[in-house]
């Protein structure tokens, strides 16, 4: 849960600064994982830590994931952009485009 904890303040400040998504829920998101880096801490130097502490990072997953589903990325189209040959399609083998017509 540690690595958890600051892989997501990484993430969720990466979000606040990129405003992906709206400042305040990424801020949410970065208070809710910093608590439950602190109760982790104090968990490893015996101290019992409530479950309840970790209950708001599952709250910020729920409300990201459906508001990244809904919303999407802003100013991304979804469409990967292609060259000339609408045709041709990559190869697993090489990794080159490939002929429709083989």
């Amino acid at each position: 849960m540690v690595f958890y904890c600051t892989g997501g303040i990484i993430w969720y400040s990466l979000f606040f600064r990129s405003r992906y998504v709206p400042r305040p829920i990424s801020l949410f998101g970065v208070a809710a994982v910093s608590v439950s880096l602190v109760g982790m801490a104090f968990e490893l130097f015996g101290y019992f830590v409530p479950i309840f502490v970790s209950l708001p990072i599952g709250v910020f997953e729920l409300v990201i994931g459906v508001r990244l589903l809904v919303r999407g990325i802003p100013g991304w189209s979804g469409a990967a952009s292609r060259s000339d040959n609408t045709n041709s399609r990559p190869s697993f083998r090489s990794g080159m485009p490939q002929d429709e017509s083989v």
